[in-house]
């Protein structure tokens, strides 16, 4: 495989991974914000 190509996807791994925190941590404020964890 060629070395931009590696790195290319790599790189595209990583901001997956920051999206998918970012989005659990959204959900979590979210829920907190209205007590879900209130039970």
């Amino acid at each position: 495989m060629d070395i931009s190509v590696k790195t290319v996807e790599n790189h595209r791994q990583k901001i997956g991974e920051k999206l998918e925190t970012q989005k659990r941590y959204d959900w979590v404020e979210m829920a907190r914000k209205y007590n879900v964890f209130q039970s």
